[in-house]
């Protein structure tokens, strides 16, 4: 861990030339009905602001990146209490103003009363991202990490699984008020086991400056490759239905902005063969604009019920964004 800072600390004179430096934080609370909870709180340097779809005025068009995070956790998986902390540094290499990679490497030490002792393991990501204006967003990415940060519960925890993870995610504009979303994550667990979730989505935006607002329709499946004890591991669970979101500024106070997402889904679960109806709804209210200070603070809840038994997550907390 000391290792991590005092590289960052070395080449931070070097590469922070032009561009603004940034320091995010955050702390979310997620907790369940099946009786789980995790707090996670984390910190991340950057040495250059970045965000490949929608760039910051004045960025560098090639550029070195450097920075570095920590995560910490503490939690309930219904039936042991744990506890983890990660730390990452990150090389980065902005080629041009569509074309980015980032490496993050690290260590990742989990404990929890069940095993009754600590492990630590490599923690680390590969990602690239590719932009065209207007048009298209691409991002490809490859990491390894705890299988418990993605909430694979309880055997995440009980049996210190880890899990190699890929992800595609794909934003397409047909045109300047019609576009599509396409994420597929492909999770290859420790035990032998396999997880993918896709989703897809179109939508149609009534408002696409300021107010943001746009509506649609979507997809979703969540699937493994066997089902186990362990944790919700369903052959296939599928939802159909409704997608909005929206940012709007809250126009009687200045700089501050409301984002809102509503998602109604038909579900259907292949292996109990029962239907259902899902709601998600996501909400953050953030003080400051993108480019400057900022904090936000956010509320998310999933509803899913299947023959009259209802399932539900809870998750909030806040983030900040410091520019300097």
């Amino acid at each position: 861990m000391r290792i991590i800072f005092f590289i960052i600390v070395l080449l931070f004179p070097i590469y922070c030339l032009a561009d603004m430096s940034q320091l995010s934080g955050n702390y979310t609370y997620l907790q369940s009905s099946d009786q789980m909870f995790m707090h996670s709180s984390s910190m991340a340097f950057r040495n250059n602001r970045r965000d490949l779809s929608f760039p910051y005025e004045n960025e560098d068009e090639v550029a070195w990146d450097v920075g570095g995070s920590l995560l910490t956790t503490q939690g309930f998986n219904a039936i042991h209490n744990y506890n983890g902390q990660r730390g990452n540094f990150l090389l980065g290499r902005k080629f041009s103003s569509n074309f980015q990679i980032d490496i993050t490497s690290g260590a990742h030490r989990a404990y929890d009363t069940n095993n009754n002792n600590d492990k630590t393991i490599y923690s680390g990501e590969i990602k690239l991202f590719l932009h065209s204006d207007e048009l298209f967003d691409l991002i490809l990415s490859a990491n390894r990490d705890y299988a418990y940060i993605y909430t694979i519960q309880p055997g995440g925890t009980n049996d210190r699984l880890t899990t190699n993870v890929l992800n595609f995610s794909f934003n397409y504009n047909f045109l300047p008020y019609l576009m599509t979303r396409m994420n597929e994550n492909y999770f290859f667990i420790s035990d032998q086991n396999a997880k993918s979730v896709s989703t897809v989505s179109l939508l149609y935006g009534i408002a696409t400056d300021e107010p943001w607002i746009w509506v649609g329709i979507g997809y979703d499946n969540t699937s493994y490759k066997y089902n186990t004890t362990n944790y919700w591991s369903p052959s296939a669970f599928m939802g159909f239905g409704f997608r909005s979101e929206a940012n709007v500024p809250i126009y009687v106070i200045d700089n501050v902005y409301l984002n809102l997402e509503f998602n109604y889904n038909r579900l259907w679960d292949k292996d109990t063969c029962t239907r259902g109806n899902g709601v998600a709804f996501a909400s953050k209210l953030q003080f400051g604009k993108r480019d400057n200070h900022n904090i936000a603070f956010f509320y998310n809840r999933i509803n899913s019920i299947e023959d009259g038994n209802l399932w539900f997550s809870n998750e909030m907390g806040m983030t900040f964004n410091l520019m300097f």
